[in-house]
């Protein structure tokens, strides 16, 4: 049986574009002295966490066009000489596709079996908690916006009615404290000490 939302209420669509447009900024701001620079991904560095969200953005694109059924991002060097301008049309690639029509119906044939919709929700974790992670790697405002914090935690909730959708990372282990504001949590949740 394909994953669904579960109990998470909302449409990850524009949760995932909005994502995509914050992370762009975040590209585009960075230095270029900081491509070398650690981030909370302690096996990154600035320009492999980039990277990570030009390829993801590229399978994602091609896997809700149906013309990729590959069960992971591309490894080649994806950034050039220019690491915000292959961001942006990754970007500009990952948003058309949204519009296939009935992609979001498609069963993928990995993970066992996943919606289009939930592709869609888990790319959205990945590219909005790794903005995050941009963001505090190369001293950028970290602040989130509350409506999609809320969004990400409710998809992250164990017990939403979805089998879990962080079985697809390998977070550390952080503990969220229940007297922390609910960004906080959500990093914790996502394996990230704010």
């Amino acid at each position: 049986m394909p994953y669904d939302m579960g109990n998470v209420k909302g449409d990850p669509v524009p949760w995932f574009e909005r994502s995509l447009d914050i992370a762009g900024r975040l590209v585009a701001g960075v230095r270029d002295d900081q491509w070398g620079d650690a981030t909370p991904c302690t096996e990154w560095n600035v320009r492999d966490l980039v990277h990570h969200l030009v390829g993801n953005n590229v399978w994602y694109a091609g896997v809700m066009r149906g013309d990729d059924d590959s069960d992971g991002p591309p490894q080649d060097d994806l950034l050039g000489d220019d690491p915000a301008a292959a961001y942006d049309a990754s970007m500009d690639a990952a948003k058309e596709a949204l519009r296939t029509p009935g992609c979001m119906e498609r069963v993928m044939p990995f993970w066992g079996g996943v919606t289009g919709q939930l592709f869609t929700a888990e790319h959205f974790i990945d590219c909005f908690v790794h903005g995050w992670d941009l963001a505090k790697a190369t001293g950028q405002n970290t602040a989130l916006p509350r409506d999609l914090v809320e969004a990400a935690y409710a998809i992250l909730e164990p017990d939403n009615g979805q089998p879990p959708i962080d079985e697809v990372w390998d977070f550390v282990d952080v503990a969220e404290r229940a007297e922390d504001d609910l960004q906080t949590r959500l990093l914790a949740r996502a394996g990230r000490v704010a």
